[in-house]
This record gives C-alpha cells, structure tokens and sequence, in this order.
C-alpha cells in the first residue's frame, strides 16, 4: 500500500531504491565501527571532571565540598549525556540526507535501531571500563582470583554512576522536556536576539508549530534505565529503585506531552512497535549476560551461581520471545 502522504519525505520522493539500500548498506558499516569506538568515548569522558576534581575531604568549606560533590558525581553524567544527544541528531540527518529515505518513518526506525545500539555499547563500556583496566595492567599479574574479585567490584561500583543519571534523568531531564526547554530557547532567541522582523512569516509559523515525539529519540531513552535495572537488579538492588522512580515520573510526563502537547505530522502504522519488542528482548538477553558473568566473578570463577540464574530466567525470557513472535 502507498505510504501516508504526510509519511512522505517529499525531497526524497525520486531517489533510486537500489542507492537508497546501498547506501543503507554503507553507513551501516560505518556506524558499526562508530558503536565500537563512540561508547569507548563516552567511557573515558565521563571520567575527565573526576579526575580534574579533588577530594572533597582536603577542603573545610562547605560551599566548596558541595561543588566538590557536585562535580564529582554530575559533571561525569552531564558530560557523557551531552555527547550522547549529538548521535540522534546526526542519524537523521543521514537517514534523511545521505541516505535519502523516502518516508519519515523509515528514517525513524533507522534512528531508533542505532540509537539503541550505541546506548548499549555505552552501557556495556562504561559497567566494564575500570575493571577491564585494573584487571589487564594490575591485578591479573599479582593473583589471577583476586582479579576476578577485583572485576566484580569495580562492575558494582559503577552502579554509582547510573543512580546518578537515573536521579537526574528524573529530576532534570524530564523537566526540561515538560517546560518545553528547546522551544522556551528557541522562542527567545527569536524575541530577543534575532526579533520577529527579520523572521519570515513562514518561519514564524514553524516556530508555533506543535512539535512531534520522535520515536528514535525517546524510545532508546526508556530501554536505557530498563537495561540499568536488569544488569544491577541483583547485584545492587537500590538501582531498581530509582529505576523505578524515572519510569513512573516519565510516564507522566510524556503521556501529558503526547496527549496535550506534542501532535504526530505522520504516522508510521506501527512499525516502531516489531522493533521495539525485538529490542527490548536483546535487551533482556544481553542483561542476562552480564550479570552471569557478574556472578561468575563475584564468586573467583564459580560458575554454580550463575547456571542456577540463567538456568531459571533463561528458559523464561526466551519463552516469552517465542510466544510473542507466535
């Protein structure tokens, strides 16, 4: 069947089906290498203002250790996030650009796969960094159980990092979405800087549109807490607290958004749907694997532990899969 006429990226409308999967074919090569090397990035950045901070105890000032703290636990979320929102961005301009899909949706599920899959290998990067690095150069060569040990821990202690970007996901990050932060600056960027005369009525107009939820960028958004709590459920369970907290905060917030604010220029007939329930698997199964292999160091190399949970929830996620595929 034709697609929506509001589907249509019209620009696009005559660009050749052959070139349009070639090129598909092309940046999905280059983005392979780009999960590989981009949550490497992101695991050493959000690492810069902790090490450019010193320790809180060395100064008597309470105003100091707050901003001490504050840089401390913040800073590391703030930077790796900031640079995380610049991947969306530029998936659609190749999807709409240098691809040249034809419809929005297609571009969409573009968006939303390698979105996902580079906030997956962030995930996976920033649990295993420090461990990784103090196994190799450190611990491995002195007792090779210790290490092991030495691994698990530092795999917990991440868990630090993600409480953080759980509380401010919740506290910040949802606000800002809720007041609308990107049209609040728009708008006075126009008012107050530019001013309305040197606008076009036409750009006026856009500038009062109602914006759209972009599925690509706000469904990796959601699967990413869920990744959090399946990895560290069992190992540090107060993750699933403020795992919890962000869902319930976030369903408000964007069911509000949906229903009262934002208004949908296409509809892609729910092709976001397959892709999501596929994910949200892969996401189950790769959480599986980490926290085997969690276990598996958490206990010197005893792998009794983690055959006994796989043994148990294994078995289920995957009956689940194949009911939902039936």
């Amino acid at each position: 069947p034709a697609s929506d006429p509001r589907d249509v990226v019209w620009d696009n409308v005559g660009a050749d089906r052959r070139i349009v999967d070639s090129k598909t074919a092309v940046a999905g090569t280059a983005l392979a290498f780009g999960v590989a090397f981009w949550g490497a990035v992101v695991a050493f950045v959000q690492k810069i203002p902790g090490w450019m901070t010193p320790d809180a105890r060395e100064y008597g000032h309470p105003v100091a250790r707050l901003w001490i703290l504050f840089a401390r636990s913040c800073l590391p979320v703030i930077t790796s996030e900031g640079l995380t929102k610049i991947i969306p961005l530029l998936l659609e301009k190749t999807g709409r650009h240098y691809i040249r899909f034809k419809t929005r949706s297609e571009n969409d599920r573009f968006v939303f796969l390698w979105h996902f899959l580079f906030r997956l290998m962030q995930l996976i990067l920033i649990i295993f960094s420090d461990g990784l690095f103090g196994f190799v150069t450190r611990d491995l060569h002195a007792s090779p159980v210790q290490a092991l040990g030495s691994l698990a821990t530092a795999m917990n202690e991440q868990s630090q990092y993600f409480v953080n970007y759980l509380i401010l996901s919740t506290s910040f990050e949802t606000l800002i979405e809720l007041a609308q932060g990107g049209s609040m600056v728009r708008h006075w960027i126009v008012h107050r800087v530019v001013t309305m005369e040197a606008k076009s009525r036409r750009a006026l107009n856009k500038l009062n549109t109602a914006p759209s939820l972009q599925y690509g960028d706000i469904m990796p958004l959601f699967i990413y807490p869920f990744m959090i709590s399946m990895v560290y459920h069992v190992t540090v369970p107060v993750v699933s607290l403020f795992s919890a907290l962000f869902f319930y905060v976030a369903a408000k917030v964007y069911a509000h958004q949906a229903l009262l604010i934002c208004a949908q220029k296409y509809e892609g007939g729910g092709q976001h749907m397959y892709m999501l329930h596929r994910l949200v698997l892969t996401t189950l199964y790769v959480a599986l694997v980490v926290l085997s292999l969690s276990l598996v160091l958490a206990h010197d190399g005893a792998a009794a532990p983690a055959a006994a949970f796989c043994g148990v929830a294994g078995p289920l996620v995957l009956f689940v899969d194949l009911r939902v595929r039936a």
